[in-house]
């Protein structure tokens, strides 16, 4: 079980690598606002705590089954929050807002837990 030290550190680590991974790829993908780039962090700043801790709560409470969809659907409910958000506040229109919210997050995604695999395991 994890005790607060612990989740405040994995809290930390993927908040760090899913803004480093989501901003480089949003200046590969052609953003180039000062202001965009803050809001993707600011997003995040949002949604990524609360995607971790609540994949975290349910791992440790429920089957692994349950951690699946658990993942699942917060990552999707995350995708379309930030697309939300996207589409009122950035002035970034080479791709549409929901298109780049999914691009960034599955990239996130899979490069964190990549690379979380090396740090915890």
């Amino acid at each position: 079980m994890f005790d607060s030290d612990s989740l405040v550190t994995v809290l930390l680590v993927s908040f760090t690598l899913t803004v480093i991974i989501e901003l480089l790829f949003a200046a590969l993908l052609k953003v180039r606002s000062f202001k965009d780039f803050l809001n993707i962090f600011l997003v995040n700043l949002v949604t990524n705590p609360i995607v971790v801790s609540v994949i975290n709560l349910v791992d440790i409470k429920c089957d692994h089954n349950i951690v699946l969809y658990a993942i699942l659907g917060m990552e999707v409910l995350a995708i379309i929050s930030e697309a939300l958000i996207y589409f009122k506040v950035l002035k970034y229109r080479h791709l549409n807002p929901f298109i780049l919210s999914l691009v960034l997050n599955v990239l996130s995604f899979f490069i964190v837990d990549y690379i979380n695999v090396f740090i915890y395991y």
